[in-house]
Formats: C-alpha cells, structure tokens, sequence
C-alpha cells in the first residue's frame, strides 16, 4: 500500500500565489526583528509580491526614526484577506512558524545556488544573496535627525575623516544567560578572549589603531584598553552601563526604549561607516552590521576568524534550531 503524500501547506501557502505578504514586527530585539524582516522583503521583492508591513505594535518607534516604508511594501492591508500570506517567525508559544522556515529555506536555497532575481522596484537583476544585502540597505533608512545624532556623535569621538575599524563585544545576558520563555535557562556565548578580535583587525584592518566599539558593559572596554594598548578605542558606552538584559528592556518604559534604540541604531550606523568592522557570528546585530557595511570583503567573525561570505550568517540557524 503506498502511503499518500506528505502535506506541507506551508511550502504550498508560499507557491499559492497570493500577492501579499503581511508581516508583523514585534517588540522583540531590533536587529533580531530587522534580519527576519531583510529575508521577507528579499522574498517578496524576488517574486513579485507586496509586503504588508504591520507595525502596529511598534508604530512609535518605526515612525519616530525611520522615513517611511520600503518600495513595494504597505501599511494599510488589500481589500480581501484571503489574497494575504501572514507570515511572523515565531508562533505564540515561541515555536518557529513552519511558514517562517519554509520562506527562510526558499530564500536560503535561492542564494546558495546563486539564482538570479528581478526586483523591479529597486532597480536590480542579479544574485538572490546580493538581493537580500539590498534589502536590508533599502529597510534601513534612518530619518534625518537620527543620521544627525550619528554623525554628531562621530565627530565628539574624534573619528571623523579618519580611518577606523569597528568591533561588537558582547556581554549582559548574551554570557550571562536568560531564561527563552520555554522553561530553558540559555547561554549563548561565552566571554570572548580580545585576541581573536586583534587577530582580525591584523588581518582585514593592518594599520588601523582607532577602533569603535559596540559594548553595552563598559567592563569589556576597560579590559581591552589595559590589555592592547596599541589600539584607541573609542565607544558609546558610558561608564555605569555594566550589560544589557532584554528582560530589563522589556520593563522600561516606552520613552527609556525609546533612546535606548536611539542609541542603538547610532552604534550601527557609526559602525557600518567604519573601514572594516569584527564581530561574532550568531549575533543579530553584528549580521545587521554586516549587511549594512558596505565593505563586506573587510568583515569577519572573531569567532570563526575567517570572512563570513555574503549574506551567509542568516542562513545559520539559531542555537536553539540545532
């Protein structure tokens, strides 16, 4: 007897045809959210679909520092809901979303084999992975007074028109752990030892002494300092902040979330400027970094201490995925 074949509705619910995708942004960390969000444009972007954006849960912030939306994408849902895919990476009990998953292999699949795309609202042919960089780059548009503050905050660090490299040192509850909402204490990396970033910088930066640094515990930056004297080391990080923990975030009110983003998207903004930049491979924000720098060749992951090849980090799962 031959058994009947196995139903996958979320691959056919992706082949169906239905012209929009809506897509909702959640609280949840920016750069974790702002990845997720790359990959579904790239796919709506390489098949012709629109994307619905939903930022109803976050309207505050997404209209406070970021122009607009996207070409090819809307805020306001069509007329008939059965012409729209709902697609949001996670279910309510934090499951990944098998349409998430099978969205993320299409996408994946189409980049590794190198498949050539259209994306007529933004102008391009070309490479599937090279489609997804320039979707990152088109979401990521950063309203006047934030590119402002960015380019202020270079200037008071004293890096303006001059050569520097940038690095993410992770500490908070990145080494510290957190409790993922299943019941599961996770720890996902460990202190890193700074000699894999100087080996980096030796590699992609020779010559390069000024270096920005992404921190949220100014404890790592007093430890490179005292350890690599060679090297300046310039940072947003202020002296009393000693990690971030998302639970905390997630308490504040909306204003404190408000500049603390703020603050955050400045980082990365300083970042993506610099002449190379080395972080670590399963962060979101160093993979938002990456996307954004537009010398990838001179990116790399300390932990890896090799070149990420394009696009490649959001194909990795998440740990909690292996």
């Amino acid at each position: 007897m031959t058994s009947a074949p196995r139903e996958r509705p979320a691959e056919a619910a992706l082949e169906s045809g239905r012209p929009w995708v809506r897509y909702k942004v959640t609280g949840r960390g920016f750069f974790s959210e702002f990845n997720i969000l790359s990959f579904a444009y790239a796919h709506c972007l390489a098949h012709g679909r629109r994307m619905l954006l939903d930022i109803s849960s976050t309207a505050g912030p997404w209209r406070e520092l970021f122009t607009g939306l996207p070409p090819g994408a809307a805020s306001k849902p069509p007329g008939d809901v059965a012409e729209e895919i709902s697609l949001e990476s996670k279910l309510p009990d934090r499951s990944w979303n098998p349409l998430w998953m099978a969205m993320r292999q299409e996408v994946r699949d189409g980049c590794l084999e190198g498949r050539i795309v259209r994306a007529p609202e933004l102008g391009f042919e070309g490479p599937y992975g090279e489609l997804v960089v320039r979707a990152a780059r088109t979401l990521f548009q950063p309203n006047a007074a934030l590119v402002e503050r960015a380019a202020a905050a270079k200037r008071a660090l004293g890096l303006e028109g001059a050569p520097y490299a940038a690095i993410q040192l992770r500490r908070g509850d990145k080494v510290e752990g957190y409790d993922n909402g299943k019941g599961q204490f996770v720890v996902e990396t460990q202190v890193a030892d700074f000699a894999a970033y100087a080996e980096c910088l030796g590699k992609i930066a020779p010559g390069i002494a000024d270096v920005f640094v992404i921190a949220d515990d100014y404890t790592a930056i007093e430890e490179a300092r005292a350890g690599y004297p060679q090297f300046r080391f310039h940072t947003l990080c202020e002296p009393h902040e000693r990690g971030y923990f998302h639970a905390e975030q997630q308490r504040a009110t909306q204003e404190t979330k408000l500049a603390n983003l703020e603050k955050l998207l400045t980082t990365v903004i300083i970042a993506a400027g610099s002449e190379a930049f080395v972080g670590t491979y399963w962060s979101n924000l160093s993979i938002g970094v990456y996307l954004l720098h537009p010398r990838q060749d001179r990116c790399a992951a300390m932990d890896l201490a090799k070149p990420w090849p394009p696009a490649e980090p959001l194909f990795m799962p998440g740990r909690d995925q292996l």
